[in-house]
């Protein structure tokens, strides 16, 4: 933990508490400190700066990392879910897919479109069209490179065999 603490200090001028818990996710960044410190702007603006509702950015999340079979990635936005306002149902809904009932048009949209950009690299223009019925240029970007973020991140937690934290929430049962 110290050396962690002493890495943030010394890239990012961070003081890390004692007392705090640093997620596996995090070490595992930690392993390779330039792409740490290379990926950090990248990752602060999908989680701080960007222009999708929460709601829409963890539902997004869920399905990519639902997709790509990264229990770690699935579990923790599980709980990144409900705090954007997602049910217990609604994130076991996300496995089902954008056909699934229950799902608004717009999440239905949503959902179709990261399957789209998993399975095709390609929105499709019917899709793209309802999408851009509610997100502006700025929003269909950040969510396309949202999606291939936590692609990115779901591979690299799964091929380097990043483990749940105790307690933490994995697939929905």
């Amino acid at each position: 933990m110290e050396e962690y603490r002493a890495l943030q200090q010394s890239l990012f001028g961070v003081t890390v508490p004692e007392d705090a818990s640093v997620l596996n996710v995090t070490r595992t960044w930690a392993r390779h400190p330039a792409l740490m410190k290379a990926q950090r702007p990248y990752q602060q603006h999908l989680v701080s700066e960007t222009t999708l509702p929460h709601r829409d950015h963890e539902l997004a999340i869920l399905r990519i990392g639902w997709h790509c079979q990264s229990e770690y990635e699935f579990g923790q936005h599980t709980v990144f879910g409900k705090q954007a306002g997602l049910t217990d149902a609604e994130i076991k809904r996300v496995t089902e897919g954008p056909d699934a009932a229950g799902w608004t048009p717009f999440e239905s949209t949503l959902l179709r479109a990261v399957d789209e950009l998993y399975h095709d690299a390609f929105i499709s223009d019917a899709t793209w069209a309802t999408l851009a019925e509610r997100y502006d240029v700025p929003q269909l970007m950040d969510f396309i490179v949202l999606v291939g973020r936590y692609w990115t991140v779901s591979v690299v937690l799964n091929s380097l065999g990043v483990q749940l934290e105790e307690g933490k929430p994995g697939f929905p049962p």
